[in-house]
């Protein structure tokens, strides 16, 4: 894969669609592996209403804050301390026009 190539890939969840940056092999698992790699997590999200505040912290690439927000409409507060993984929680919440709901 080139380096500057951008790969975005979409996944649906319930219905709607979410969309991810996946230019990076990490990113890449993290996609493939979604529903499964923390199978008690989907679930919990999936319980969040719209007035409920999703706090993600140390929320890597923002799969389950994109997850959150758009899925289920939750307002999202997200704190990822590592630049390209906050670089890729940024694009994440852009790609998915969640810009009014998320905050990282």
């Amino acid at each position: 894969m080139d380096d500057n190539e951008i790969t975005v890939v979409k996944i649906p969840f319930d219905d709607v669609e979410l969309i991810y940056e996946a230019s990076n092999a990490m990113v890449q698992r993290r996609v493939q592996t979604l529903y499964s790699k923390e199978p008690d997590t989907v679930p919990w999200i999936r319980q969040f209403k719209k007035d409920e505040v999703f706090i993600g912290v140390g929320t890597n690439v923002g799969m389950y804050t994109v997850m959150a927000a758009k899925g289920c409409g939750a307002p999202v507060f997200a704190f990822e301390p590592e630049s390209q993984n906050y670089a890729l929680l940024n694009r994440g919440i852009l790609y998915n026009g969640l810009q009014d709901h998320c905050i990282a």
